[in-house]
């Protein structure tokens, strides 16, 4: 793994590169610029992204499953702690085969989908985005691939079915159309109409940069999430789902980071 240091910086330009699509996902983005509040004490020593799931850091599970999808470049904005991303990484070098770079912002981006924008200037492709606290234990994720590429969708997200209404309420919530497109995404909904949860795993198309320059901040978080600019694409009949088979948690406090490490110990034995 190599990895590099890249200067201070926020969103950039706006220009795309078109290539023929060949069903490779060279670009991968982790954003890991958030405080993680919910994790309490923790994350104010530590990165909630550097927290242990189990034998490594929830971030190390990250990259295993960007390889996985075969990425080969990570880009990771960072803004609360970075000089510990900076040894983290130092520290794990040369473990997986990814060329990964940090980027140190220079102040709090608004929301994921304002941490994805940082990496605007850095990407010319289709890319990959897994949040960085995200626990997700999978054999394969061809069938998300297949589907960003079959139907030339501006994202694709991974989805499982969650019979549990605070752990939907605690994400978002995925309203399925036809022939696997999403017909709306609510981030955080307060009324439960479907148990399909949407996970922190990702696809776009480059092209999402403009969605998500037209994305509204609203209220109660007051960010630009990255549910609003799925919920644009999905205006347009480019937004699609995949269930994930295998197992997802959203880490957002330190009862899901236990309940993920026991399973993650359980799943290495």
């Amino acid at each position: 793994m190599k990895v590099k240091i890249i200067g201070s910086f926020l969103s950039g330009t706006n220009w795309f590169t078109w290539r023929v699509r060949m069903g490779k996902l060279r670009y991968g983005i982790i954003p890991a610029a958030g405080q993680g509040k919910r994790m309490g004490y923790l994350t104010r020593l530590i990165p909630k992204p550097l927290l242990p799931l189990y034998d490594e850091a929830i971030i190390f599970h990250v990259l295993k499953n960007m390889e996985m999808m075969g990425v080969e470049e990570v880009f990771i904005p960072v803004h609360y702690h970075k000089e510990v991303f900076t040894k983290y990484f130092e520290d794990v070098q040369g473990r997986l085969p990814l060329t990964i770079h940090v980027l140190p912002l220079d102040r709090p981006t608004s929301g994921i989908a304002g941490t994805i924008e940082t990496c605007r200037e850095a990407i010319d492709d289709d890319f990959v985005v897994i949040l960085g606290d995200d626990c997700t234990i999978a054999k394969t994720f061809d069938n998300l691939i297949d589907s960003f590429f079959r139907n030339d969708a501006l994202v694709v997200e991974g989805a499982v079915y969650d019979d549990d209404p605070r752990s939907i309420s605690s994400a978002c919530m995925i309203a399925p159309g036809r022939s696997g497109a999403i017909a709306d995404i609510i981030e955080k909904p307060t009324e439960i109409t479907s148990h399909l949860r949407g996970c922190g795993i990702y696809i776009f198309n480059r092209n999402i940069f403009p969605y998500i320059e037209r994305t509204q901040i609203l209220p109660p978080r007051n960010e630009v999430e990255i549910t609003n600019t799925i919920r644009l694409a999905a205006g347009e009949g480019r937004a699609f789902y995949e269930t994930i088979d295998g197992l997802n948690i959203n880490i957002n406090n330190a009862d899901d980071l236990l309940r993920a490490s026991l399973i993650m110990k359980s799943r290495s034995n």
